[in-house]
This record gives C-alpha cells, sequence and structure tokens, in this order.
C-alpha cells in the first residue's frame, strides 16, 4: 500500500535549491558581464516561436512559462521564483516552444548559453544542473498524469500542495503560501475552468483544507490535503 504521506511529490528538491543558490551568487559575482532586465508585471521575456539562445536566473520576481492549443487555450507549465533558472529549452532548440511572462515586477539575467553552461563547468555544477532538469521533467511528467488520471478537485487539490511546497511558510499546523494567485491563473494550471475553481475553494474552506488571510493568500492544511487527495485517488 502506498504511503499516503509520500504520495504527492513535493514540487521541489533540496538539490534543486542548492543549484539556485549556487547559480544566483555566481551570477551575482559576474552580474557586470551579463545584461539585466527589469520586466513590469505582465510583459514578456521571450515567446512562443521566437528564437532565443540564452538562459535565464531571476534576480527577484515571479515568472511563468505557458504553451498554448491550436485554439489559443493557454496551459500553465511552470512558476519560476527568487534565484530560479528558465529557458533551458534552448539547450536543445534555438526557437521557444513556450512564452515566459513575468508575474509581478521581476529583474532578470539573460545569459548564452555556451556561458551558462561554461559557468556550470567552472563551479563544478554540471551533474547537480542534471538532476535539477531531471526532477523538473519529472514533476511535470507527474502533473501531466494527474490531468488524465484524477478529477478536476483533486488536481486542485494536488496544485495546492505544489504551490505550498515553492512558496509556503508553516504556520501552526498549515502551510501559507506567500504568492497570490488568481482564480483564472489556477485553472491553467491544473486543465479546468474559473467557476470550477471558485466552487472547489469554497468546498476546501468548508471541509478544512485551507482557508485564507485577509491579504487573500492561501493557507494550506497540508496533512489533510494530503490525506483527501490519496482517497480518491
Amino acid at each position: 500500500m502506498i504511503d499516503g504521506r509520500n504520495a504527492v511529490p513535493k514540487i521541489s528538491s533540496n538539490s534543486c535549491s542548492s543549484l539556485h543558490e549556487h547559480i544566483g551568487r555566481r551570477i551575482a559575482e559576474q552580474k557586470s558581464g551579463f545584461p539585466d532586465a527589469l520586466l513590469a508585471k505582465g510583459q514578456t521575456v521571450y515567446m512562443c516561436g521566437s528564437a532565443d539562445a540564452s538562459i535565464y536566473v531571476i534576480e527577484r520576481g515571479l515568472v511563468k512559462t505557458s504553451m498554448y492549443s491550436r485554439e489559443g487555450k493557454e496551459h500553465l507549465v511552470a512558476i519560476h521564483a527568487d534565484g530560479e533558472v528558465f529557458g533551458e529549452q534552448c539547450l536543445v532548440s534555438d526557437e521557444r516552444l513556450e512564452t515566459a511572462t513575468a508575474m509581478a515586477e521581476t529583474v532578470v539575467w539573460r545569459i548564452p548559453r555556451d556561458r551558462f553552461m561554461a559557468v556550470m563547468a567552472e563551479q563544478g555544477l554540471l551533474a547537480d544542473f542534471v538532476k535539477c532538469l531531471t526532477a523538473r521533467l519529472l514533476d511535470q511528467r507527474q502533473v501531466a498524469t494527474e490531468l488524465v488520471t484524477l478529477e478536476s478537485e483533486q488536481r486542485l487539490a494536488t496544485t495546492l500542495l505544489r504551490l505550498s511546497d515553492k512558496f509556503g511558510k508553516r504556520r501552526g499546523d498549515r502551510i501559507l503560501i506567500g504568492q497570490r494567485f488568481t482564480q483564472e491563473e489556477l485553472s491553467r494550471m491544473m486543465g479546468t475552468t474559473r467557476s470550477r475553481v471558485g466552487y472547489f475553494l469554497k468546498r476546501f474552506r468548508r471541509i478544512g483544507l485551507i482557508n485564507e488571510n485577509s491579504h487573500g493568500l492561501i493557507e494550506v492544511n497540508r496533512e489533510r490535503t494530503v490525506d483527501y487527495v490519496n482517497l480518491h485517488v
């Protein structure tokens, strides 16, 4: 039998966090050598279909990467925060398959891929970088599996668990998600409508899985939510 406490994977591993810290320190030492950009909320870093051979590091802020269906429907692939690397797809193709957009005022460093890989080699971080990319790939595969195996209500619960792992701060028996996400953004993460997200959030509050503070931030009871997901798998 699967242990319910371990059935829902965390969104990021310790190796990834350590790698981000190493990269951030190394980039900071050479900041004058890499161009940076201040992005307003809603401004794009790069667009799907554009040619771009750079990898990006977030100095501060929040960036989402999205892919679009033929009908133009957005699917939010990932959210990246302070110190994180994104845009690594350029290692296999110059043409972007996704769009990266700032979700808040954000500062990013743009690093040519050859220089980025040289920094990784100089710092002995290539193995850790591969581990980080593998962890990211496995997480995205888990999300894709959930899209076809879980009902939308359970997908919202697992989405909240991932956000609490990534942005969470423990408050007693609850974890405060330190970033505010709209119902529209949540719906794009889990592949359903905004109205259904609103309905499920009300239900989750009623049964004690979550609550919201005065700033509109969600607090998740992780233990209850994990039990809830595994009960319905």
